[in-house]
Parts: structure tokens; C-alpha cells; sequence
């Protein structure tokens, strides 16, 4: 087996400041700076992994956590990405302690179809985050690929929409203490569809003040088209058009879906290109209602 890995480590982005619940022209003064709070690159490296013999190619790299994070991204680099999960590859991350805290796969539905050139993929997030080293495994993968490990902290850029099914005009920052899913999806999309059947169930469980639920069409659809996909499957919770500005502060700009979820003291603790499941997002909730 054959690996070479390039490393850099280092630290993107400005200090971080205090987090404040604050309320200015209707934002939380913590979802203003949004990512440029804190954007340190913890693993930044390029892996070749070969096989030896008639074993399953695998390695692993290891990365620190020193401070506060809201949450870890693991992302594939742009350009590569669509060459790796070609290769079918798994990643694990393992914590301080040796348990699994996130899992990727290139097989599972929840990835997008596509990628889009130069644009990352991400494959997943990591909250409750404790300082101590991380260990990432990776299986099956025999193609050169990009991947980082990032550390963010910082609130959710604000934005507003107005409901396609006629509940009015809302903002992110009304929801401030309630746990917000937002989902950026393609009017008449597969993938889109079956993510947000995985979010069904979940939204109908948790009563309106616990969790709501904020579908932004950003590919250009008509309203028509939108509302008709929304009625067509039963869906109630909010939806609109992107103004401009939400696919630009929350997509990568790859194929939808992609979904973050926002804590409720606005702040973001979950990104992902692609879908969630029902189970791992009531571990969100629950998660954020338990140390929020």
C-alpha cells in the first residue's frame, strides 16, 4: 500500500468574537458575521491510496481540535470529487475516544448526483465537538482525492422568503429558539424529493416551537412550478424562491439538495451536500435542545 498525503494546517478567517443574542434591524448580532467568525483548516491534504495485494486499500490521517467549535466539515475537493465516489469509498471519523461520529458513503441515496466543477463536497458534519485528536479511515477509495477538515463556528447568515403555499412572509431570525432545518432544493428533483420524505415524519413529531423547517427552490423555478411540487407531495412547512442570496451563503453550488441545520441560538451545527436522514436529524434536534 502506497499513500502520500500533503498537509497543511493553519488558521482562515477572523478571531472569533462573542456570541450575543442581541437583536439588530431583527438579526442576532451572531448570525451577521456568519463563516467569517472562525474557518480554521485543521486537515487540508491531497491522498493516494493503492492496494497491496488483495486488500481493501485503506489509511488514515489524524487532525487536532485545540478550541470551541460549533461544528466540523469534512469536505472532498471540487474538481476530484466526482472521480472519488466513482471508486465507491467510505470515510469514518473517529473521536478522541475512539467512537464513530461521522460515516460517508458514495453508495448512500443522500448523495448528490452530481458535483459541479471546483465546487466542494460536503460529506459531513460533526457536532458536540471536544478538543483531542480525530482520526479519519478511509476504505476503498484507489484515485487521488482531495479532502479537509474544517472547523467553523459562527451564526446563520439571515434571509427571508415568502411561503409558496400562502403562510406570508417569514425571516431565519424569527425562528430564534427553535431548532431550523434549511433545505435548498430544485423544483421536480428526485434526490430533493426523497430527502424531503426523510424530513416528513420528523417535522410532523416536534411541535412548531421546537422545529421548523425553511425549503429555498435555488435553481431558478417558476413559483408555479415550486407550489406544484410542494402540493403534488403533501408538504406544509415553509418554502420560497431564493432571493439570491441563499444559495450563495449556504450552497456550494453544487447539484440539490443540500441542508444545514441552525441551533436555537442561530447558530449553524450541521452542513451537508446532499439529503439527512429521519434518524440522524432527530439526533440533531435532540442534540441542540439538549445543549442549547
Amino acid at each position: 500500500m502506497v499513500l502520500t498525503i500533503a498537509l497543511l494546517a493553519g488558521c482562515m478567517g477572523t478571531p472569533e468574537t462573542p456570541v450575543s443574542s442581541t437583536m439588530s434591524d431583527g438579526m442576532p448580532k451572531a448570525a451577521r458575521p456568519a463563516f467569517e467568525q472562525a474557518r480554521d483548516v485543521l486537515l487540508e491534504g491531497t491522498f493516494v491510496l493503492s492496494p497491496a495485494g488483495d486488500r481493501t486499500p485503506t489509511s488514515t490521517a489524524s487532525f487536532r481540535v485545540e478550541k470551541e467549535y460549533k461544528m466540523l466539515q469534512v469536505e472532498l475537493g471540487g474538481a476530484v470529487a466526482g472521480g472519488f465516489a466513482a471508486a465507491s469509498p467510505s470515510i469514518k471519523v473517529l473521536d478522541p475516544q475512539g467512537d464513530v461520529v461521522a460515516e460517508w458513503s458514495a453508495g448512500t441515496k443522500l448523495v448528490p448526483p452530481s458535483t459541479a466543477p471546483n465546487k466542494p463536497l460536503r460529506i459531513a458534519s460533526i457536532y458536540g465537538v471536544v478538543p483531542g485528536e480525530y482520526r479519519i479511515v478511509m476504505t476503498g477509495a484507489s484515485t487521488p482525492f482531495a479532502l479537509s477538515v474544517l472547523g467553523l463556528s459562527g451564526g446563520a447568515p439571515d434571509f427571508g422568503l415568502t411561503d409558496l403555499l400562502g403562510k406570508g412572509d417569514v425571516r431565519l431570525s424569527e425562528f430564534l429558539g427553535r431548532v431550523v432545518l434549511v433545505d435548498l432544493f430544485m423544483a421536480n428533483c428526485a434526490p430533493c424529493k426523497h430527502a424531503m420524505e426523510e424530513f416528513a415524519p420528523v417535522y410532523d413529531e416536534y411541535p412548531r416551537e421546537v422545529f421548523e423547517i425553511l425549503s429555498v427552490e435555488v435553481t431558478g423555478a417558476s413559483e408555479d412550478n415550486a407550489r406544484a411540487f410542494f402540493e403534488r407531495n403533501g408538504w406544509t412547512w415553509y418554502a420560497g424562491l431564493d432571493d439570491g442570496t441563499v444559495g450563495r451563503n449556504y450552497g456550494t453550488g453544487i447539484m440539490p439538495p443540500e441542508v444545514t441545520v441552525v441551533d436555537a441560538n442561530g447558530a449553524i451545527i450541521f452542513q451537508r451536500s446532499g439529503g439527512i436522514g429521519a434518524d440522524e436529524l432527530r439526533r440533531l434536534i435532540e442534540h441542540a435542545l439538549r445543549d442549547g
